[in-house]
């Protein structure tokens, strides 16, 4: 049997700390505590992902973001999202781009092919949004 992580424990209150670092405009510091968080789970939400993407967009790390991008694209964010989100301008102005999104569709069967982890993913957003409506 395989231990679970605990999220209350381990993941949100790093997450946490990331949400306050960009509230003071701290985004190198954000992007640290989203990329320690990401490593002690297996499945980071996806809100949680697309931050971290702008934080490592607005500070230049750009190989970081392509990569929180390749996991968004693999968690089931839609091309158009991609394509029309304020925030990944930056990105899509840049070469690399092309080449993102010529895999998306790739990558993306790795999501869309599996319902069952569709249904876990969604349960575990609805928890998510519990934890983070909760009270301190």
């Amino acid at each position: 049997m395989y231990s679970q992580v605990n999220y209350a424990v381990s993941y949100y209150p790093t997450i946490y700390k990331a949400e306050n670092s960009i509230a003071d405009d701290k985004l190198t510091e954000a992007l640290n505590f989203y990329q320690s968080a990401f490593q002690v789970v297996n499945n980071a939400f996806l809100i949680d992902l697309v931050n971290a993407a702008l934080c490592a967009i607005k500070t230049n790390s750009t190989p970081i973001a392509y990569d929180l991008l390749n996991k968004m694209v693999k968690k089931g964010i839609s091309r158009s999202y991609l394509n029309d989100f304020r925030g990944f301008e930056e990105l899509r102005i840049d070469n690399n781009w092309i080449a993102f999104i010529s895999k998306y569709d790739s990558l993306s069967l790795l999501f869309h092919g599996n319902a069952q982890l569709r249904r876990t993913l969604d349960s575990l957003t609805e928890k998510d949004q519990e934890f983070r409506e909760a009270p301190l």
